[in-house]
């Protein structure tokens, strides 16, 4: 990366991608607004691409990076890729011409993500579903079937994926010392 020229004028996190994130917080859930944030600053810390005291080309290794690509599975998991797409776009045209080699990595990966938008039946399986489930939160695990097993505090969950499709099951547990409240949760689950 030495000897290549970069020096644009735009921090990535301070003039893209918050500028990006709050063009769209009202249409995305909180808590995934603020996941895309926090990866996108620790990335920031680790590879020292802040146009503020760091190397802004090192933006181009963290593109390439799996820390990239687990967000790029995160932000699918959520169906927010496309606000990593907004960013990469802002960033491949705001780097354009003070530093080509970042710009070139934004639209490579653009690209990329861009390519991967086929069905989610083409792309899901079982270790896929687990991964997004384990970025959520979830305590998760693969039996020797393929089945996908998460647990909780009061529910157990069983999906496999079949032909691309995920097939689940999910068991709640509770407590409940009156035959019409048992009731109402019935019909609450018939909702789902």
């Amino acid at each position: 990366m030495t000897g290549r020229s970069c020096s644009p004028s735009k921090d990535f996190m301070r003039h893209i991608v918050n500028h990006v994130l709050s063009e769209v917080a009202d249409r995305i859930p909180i808590s995934v607004f603020n996941e895309i944030r926090n990866r996108l600053a620790r990335a920031e810390e680790k590879y020292k691409f802040s146009l503020f005291g760091g190397s802004p080309e090192k933006l181009g290794e963290y593109l390439d990076s799996e820390d990239f690509d687990n967000l790029i599975v995160y932000a699918r998991s959520t169906g927010a890729e496309w606000i990593i797409a907004k960013i990469l776009e802002e960033l491949a045209k705001a780097y354009k011409d003070s530093c080509q080699f970042v710009a070139e990595k934004a639209s490579e990966a653009l690209g990329k993500l861009k390519s991967e938008e086929s069905p989610e039946k083409a792309r899901i399986s079982s270790e896929v579903l687990a991964r997004s489930l384990k970025l959520r939160g979830y305590k998760t695990s693969i039996n020797d079937k393929g089945v996908v097993v998460v647990s909780g505090p009061n529910f157990t969950l069983e999906a496999e994926v079949v032909d691309g499709v995920i097939r689940y099951k999910i068991c709640k547990e509770g407590k409940i010392n009156n035959i019409n409240k048992l009731f109402i949760k019935i019909e609450k689950l018939r909702e789902i």
